[in-house]
C-alpha cells in the first residue's frame, strides 16, 4: 500500500506492487492550511483491510476507516482529540483532555470504554495528566506527559 498527499489535497492508495491507484479522496481542509510546525495534518494507521486517517488539522480532528481495496468509508468518529491517536490490538486510542483515553473498536468506530488518569500530588490534590504524545505496539500503549516528560505505560485488552 502506497498513500500520497498530492499538490492538489487529495489523498490516494496506490497499489505497492504495481502504483496503480486503487482510490482517492479529498483532503477535508484548503491545501493551503496542510501544514502548521510541530502539528501532524494527517496520521495514517493500517490493520487488516482497514485504513484508518486521522486529520489532525481540520478543526474537528476527526477519524475515519475506509476499506483499503475499494475505498468505501466504514466508519468515522466526528469527535475532537487532543492527541494522535494510535492503534493498539484492533482498538483505536485517542486522548480528550476532559474525558481522558478513548477506547474505540477499529473495526466498527464504536466507543468500547474510557480510562481517566488522575494523578495525587503531595499535597493530596488531584491533577488532570495531559499526555502529549501516544505510542502503541500489540497490546501496551505509552504515554508521555506535557511538561514533566514522564512515561506511562497501560496494557490494553484482556
Amino acid at each position: 500500500m502506497i498513500v500520497r498527499l498530492d499538490d492538489n489535497a487529495r489523498i490516494t492508495i496506490a497499489n505497492s506492487n504495481t502504483g496503480q491507484e486503487l482510490w482517492s479522496l479529498p483532503f477535508p481542509q484548503a491545501a493551503d492550511n496542510l501544514f502548521f510546525p510541530g502539528h501532524f495534518p494527517l496520521h495514517i494507521e493500517h490493520f487488516d483491510n482497514i485504513i484508518v486517517f486521522y486529520y489532525g488539522m481540520d478543526r474537528s480532528k476527526k477519524i475515519e476507516a475506509y476499506e483499503l481495496e475499494s475505498g468505501k468509508l466504514l466508519w468515522e468518529i466526528g469527535e475532537h482529540f487532543d492527541s494522535v491517536p494510535t492503534l493498539v490490538d484492533g482498538k483505536i486510542i485517542a486522548y480528550r483532555f476532559d474525558d481522558g483515553l478513548m477506547i474505540y473498536d477499529a473495526h466498527n468506530g464504536l466507543l468500547m470504554g474510557r480510562v481517566t488518569l488522575t494523578r495525587t500530588l503531595n499535597d493530596n490534590s488531584t491533577w488532570q495528566s495531559r499526555p502529549v504524545w501516544l505510542a502503541g505496539h500489540e497490546n501496551t500503549i505509552a504515554l508521555i506527559y506535557l511538561g514533566s516528560a514522564e512515561l506511562l505505560t497501560l496494557q490494553i485488552g484482556e
